[in-house]
This record gives structure tokens, C-alpha cells and sequence, in this order.
């Protein structure tokens, strides 16, 4: 034991005897802290994860981009990398840019889109051919 944990154990003998006279229940509680990324072979939740865009609305002028983000997560909420992630648009007409279609660390795939047609797309994922059940709405004007 450390020093710290010697010097806790009479004030929690005594806390656990005065607790047990009171009727009081008396819990002590250990926390361990795990990091934030699963294994490329972790299952990966199609719930858990999402996609964004920002901003949601650019000129149609085939030069402003809407940078589209894909968070692939595990049932715990931690990012599985090395995936590889597809857009998919509705209408068609947007050009997409895979900056980096593969989720790295954090379970991030990063898209950049354009189109030189006004209009409003939603915009779906797919990981193994599976669909995000999320899509995210953009506009051109």
C-alpha cells in the first residue's frame, strides 16, 4: 500500500464503524479510466456513430465547400479506425471530395463537397456497404 492509502484506512475503519451504529450504508467506489479509441477490429456501431456538416449551406458556385465529418463509433462510444467510409447524395449533382475517407484515431472520415447547382441534398454513409441510420441535410444556393 502507499503512504496516502496507510494514512486513509483508520479514517475508513471509523467512517465503516460509525456508518454500521448509524444504519447508514456506507459504498467505496474505484474509477478506472480507459482511452478513447477501439481497435480497427472492434465492432463498430452504426447507432452510435454520426455524420455532420458545416456549414450547412455554400454558394453553388463550384468553389465554396461544405466539409462533411463521419464519426464511426463502437457500442462504448470510442472511434474505430481504419474504415473505409462512402458518401452518397440525393439529388446527385454535388462533386465529393474523399479527403480522407479512411477514420482515423478517432473514428473520423472528413469529406469536402461542391456543386455548381443550387439546390438541397441529403447527404448518407456507408461502412461495408451498411448505411448510417443519420443523414445530414446540406444546401447550395
Amino acid at each position: 500500500m502507499t503512504a496516502k492509502r496507510k494514512s486513509l484506512m483508520p479514517v475508513l475503519l471509523i467512517a465503516l464503524i460509525l456508518s454500521i451504529g448509524s444504519g447508514t450504508t456506507f459504498f467505496i467506489r474505484s474509477q478506472n479510466v480507459f482511452g478513447g479509441r477501439a481497435s480497427p477490429e472492434s465492432n463498430y456501431s452504426l447507432a452510435n456513430s454520426y455524420i455532420f456538416g458545416s456549414p450547412l449551406t455554400a454558394r453553388a458556385d463550384g468553389k465554396e465547400k461544405i466539409k462533411v465529418s463521419v464519426f464511426l463509433l463502437n457500442k462504448n462510444g470510442l472511434g474505430v479506425d481504419e474504415k473505409q467510409i462512402s458518401l452518397k447524395a440525393s439529388p446527385t449533382g454535388l462533386s465529393i471530395q474523399n479527403n480522407q475517407e479512411i477514420t482515423d484515431e478517432n473514428g473520423q472520415a472528413i469529406f469536402y463537397l461542391t456543386s455548381q447547382n443550387i439546390g438541397r441534398f441529403e447527404i448518407s454513409a456507408q461502412v461495408d456497404n451498411q448505411p448510417l441510420p443519420q443523414t445530414v441535410t446540406i444546401n447550395f444556393k
